[in-house]
């Protein structure tokens, strides 16, 4: 932590380039946990025994 944080516009917008990939991948994780907790995963996006089975389940009701 060596560096200091400025505040300018430009140097924010570097500071989020440079951690470009570590906001993406935590905004998907979240995303995604939010969806298979709402049970609401699309078997196209996410493949899941749980989703698949739980389909299976009401399709027998």
């Amino acid at each position: 932590m060596g560096d200091q944080i400025q505040l300018s516009p430009d140097s924010i917008l570097r500071q989020v380039l440079n951690n470009y990939w570590a906001i993406l991948s935590t905004v998907i994780a979240f995303y995604f946990a939010s969806r298979v907790l709402d049970n609401q995963t699309a078997g196209e996006n996410v493949e899941q025994e749980p989703v698949e089975k739980s389909e299976q389940e009401l399709g027998k009701q």
